[in-house]
């Protein structure tokens, strides 16, 4: 799991929950440079990337990190989605105009 940079008071007690729910937790820490976009440049893409050429998929609990290694082709998930697809649950979105 990528650990987000604003998440760090509460981690470990996230990764503590799913490993008693059986699920096996990498601790996987280094920014994705998707906040640091706009001062880093093309640098960030090489930190995303880093992060990326060592896990063949990351579950991240940022959003930005998320859509970051998207757009880089890696296959990333939010924590919310990665729960959802082992668990069975379906979100459906409504639109009214």
């Amino acid at each position: 799991m990528h650990i987000a940079c604003f998440s760090s008071s509460y981690v470990d007690e996230i990764i503590k929950r799913l490993r008693e729910k059986g699920f096996r937790v990498r601790r996987v820490e280094g920014c994705s440079g998707a906040q640091l976009e706009k001062s880093l440049g093309r640098r960030a893409d090489k930190i995303a990337q880093a992060i990326a050429e060592r896990y063949r998929k990351v579950v991240s609990l940022c959003p930005f990190a998320v859509a970051k290694f998207r757009l880089m082709g890696v296959e990333a998930e939010s924590l919310t989605e990665y729960l959802m697809s082992k668990t069975g649950v379906r979100l459906q979105v409504e639109v009214s105009n």
